[in-house]
């Protein structure tokens, strides 16, 4: 039930993390779109700013043509026409760009009032302001001259008035325009600088989440992952040092045994390099008899002690079922130190056991072949050889070690014909 609720509560976490982020994305997102249109709208605000006042300018030099006398006086009546024409053009002109900026300015309003100050703002609302009033006084003047026939424009000057005066350089609607386009390109200025700002809050935003995301989900899994990784491999040791050893005693079981006797045929020449050392017990039977299986099992504990004490450089001690062990020794070695192993080997088995306050005496029989000799090339043949001598020993007496090599057709003992079912337990306790 425990772990079912980390799970959910995992699930749940990761759930909220990941939604989190999505909506911190798509809200990034959108903030980025719209900046992006404000400062598509301001950049062509202050194009369409720029060309007002350039327009203004226009509309001045045409304005100083038809009502200056020395202009009129060396104009054709065509020209005079066309000046009025292309003034009409200009100032129509001049209100669509008008119209154009205030829509520019108007449809990022709510954006603009982000990355904007209030005192920009309000000073821009002003000009645009100025610049509407004085442009709407000029076009009903220039709607009055649209309808000038040639003789009122030859009397140009007769009919200045004071209103003209609002489109001449440094002039009130001049000086509106400049001034308008100065505030548009300071506050697109200031917008580049505040989109970089935000587009930093975004990047540590989306920073933040990617952290949470980790922080909350995946650091608490990967250490879940890791914790259940260790189990595992803990419980597959476990498993494997189960399957590969002898649960009473803690040796290498037969199983082991037999992988590492295919682990050696499989290397070249491996064999000959080997030494195979076959221990039984002698009249264990009688001790699990007479005692008990507690004794017995004692017993085997102890010979295993003995087996792994003072081991040869390669050599590994089995069990390989009952009271039959075997010791390995995967690595080249002389008979003189094998031969003081094997007496100390069974110096080891002589010393007694003292159990519930009895002392327990137990012998073995030893039979040890070398790899390579007498035709030894295989681990059968080499653990047959080895099961020889050891049988061997089992005719000469027990208690004893004898070497494969040592056998002679012409040395057979007989086999030892005194009835072991008539032995005392008394042998075996002191």
């Amino acid at each position: 039930m425990a772990r079912y609720d980390k799970r959910y509560s995992v699930k749940r976490i990761s759930i909220i993390a990941f939604l989190f982020v999505a909506m911190l994305i798509i809200a990034c997102s959108f903030l980025i779109s719209c900046s992006l249109k404000l400062q598509k709208n301001m950049l062509e605000a202050s194009s369409v700013s720029y060309e007002l006042r350039i327009l203004i300018d226009r509309t001045s030099s045409q304005a100083n043509l038809l009502f200056n006398p020395e202009n009129i006086s060396q104009l054709s009546d065509r020209i005079l026409f066309n000046v009025r024409d292309d003034l009409v053009k200009t100032t129509g002109k001049i209100s669509e760009n008008n119209e154009q900026l205030r829509k520019l300015l108007l449809s990022g309003q709510g954006l603009w009032v982000m990355v904007t100050p209030s005192l920009d703002r309000q000073q821009v609302s002003v000009e645009m302001d100025k610049v509407d009033k004085t442009w709407a006084r000029f076009q009903a003047r220039v709607d009055d001259i649209s309808n000038y026939n040639l003789i009122t424009l030859r009397a140009g000057n007769k009919y200045w008035q004071p209103v003209d005066a609002l489109i001449a350089t440094n002039g009130p609607l001049f000086n509106s325009i400049t001034k308008l386009n100065q505030l548009i390109y300071e506050a697109s200025l200031l917008q580049n600088t505040r989109l970089r700002m935000l587009y930093a809050a975004v990047l540590a935003l989306v920073l933040a989440g990617i952290w949470a995301v980790w922080f909350l989900t995946l650091r608490p899994l990967a250490r879940r992952l890791k914790a259940s990784y260790l189990e595992i491999m803990d419980k597959n040791q476990h498993l494997d040092y189960q399957a590969n050893h002898d649960s009473l005693t803690g040796l290498s079981n037969r199983t082991c045994f037999n992988t590492k006797v295919h682990h050696i045929e499989n290397r070249v020449s491996a064999v000959d390099a080997c030494c195979l050392v076959l221990v039984d017990l002698d009249d264990f039977k009688m001790i699990n008899d007479s005692l008990g299986h507690d004794a017995g099992d004692a017993m085997l504990k102890k010979v295993a002690r003995d087996l792994r004490r003072l081991q040869l450089h390669g050599e590994q001690a089995y069990r390989l079922g009952g009271d039959e062990f075997a010791l390995l020794i995967d690595e080249p070695t002389t008979r003189e130190d094998l031969t003081a192993r094997l007496d100390r080997l069974l110096s080891y088995v002589r010393e007694p056991l003292t159990f519930q306050g009895m002392q327990i005496h137990c012998y073995c029989s030893i039979g040890v072949a070398w790899g390579g000799e007498h035709g030894a090339r295989t681990l059968t043949a080499l653990f047959k050889a080895a099961d020889n001598a050891l049988y061997r020993v089992k005719q000469s007496g027990r208690n004893n070690y004898c070497f494969y090599t040592d056998i002679r057709d012409d040395d057979i003992l007989g086999v030892n014909t005194a009835d072991e079912s008539q032995l005392s337990a008394s042998r075996y306790i002191q």
